[in-house]
């Protein structure tokens, strides 16, 4: 097996794994399921790469046995379950950065909506701190979130 066949048999373990564990299309089965072992086998992706990892290695070719061509059923078994150990690995850390991710996303929004409160808030503390009589004071009717400014 080359680089690459390898290579593809791992995106399609963690491709296939990322589908049944965290996709839309799998969502209403996962919620069908009864509370249980099964539902959590298809809910957690270090189980489910397991299984698909052994799936994929038995369909395509297994990159473990393909390092040694003439080898015996029992090395082609442990072949086998190595596969799925690698395919666990590497699903449960490739779905782990994809949630690190994705709460990373979620967060600068939030980030940029404490930033602009920050702004605001210092705007407003400059003025309260100024010895200026004729200085103007700064619009406290502006929501920092939408960064627009409402009169009233």
């Amino acid at each position: 097996m080359t680089l690459s066949a390898a290579t593809l048999w791992f995106l399609v373990s963690i491709g296939s794994t990322l589908i049944v564990t965290h996709g839309s299309i799998f969502a209403s089965f996962r919620a069908w399921l009864p509370e249980g072992n099964l539902r959590t086998l298809v809910s957690c992706p270090m189980c489910t790469g397991f299984w698909m990892g052994a799936f994929w290695s038995f369909v395509l070719t297994s990159p473990v046995a393909s390092l040694t061509p003439n080898a015996s059923l029992l090395h082609v078994v442990v072949a086998h379950f190595a596969d799925a150990c690698a395919a666990s690995a590497a699903s449960a850390l490739f779905v782990s950065a994809w949630l690190l991710l994705a709460r990373f996303e979620s967060t600068a929004g939030e980030v940029q909506v404490l930033a602009s409160e920050a702004k605001h808030a210092a705007n407003l503390w400059r003025y309260m701190n100024t010895k200026d009589p004729k200085q103007e004071p700064p619009d406290t009717t502006q929501d920092p979130s939408q960064g627009s400014v409402e009169r009233r």
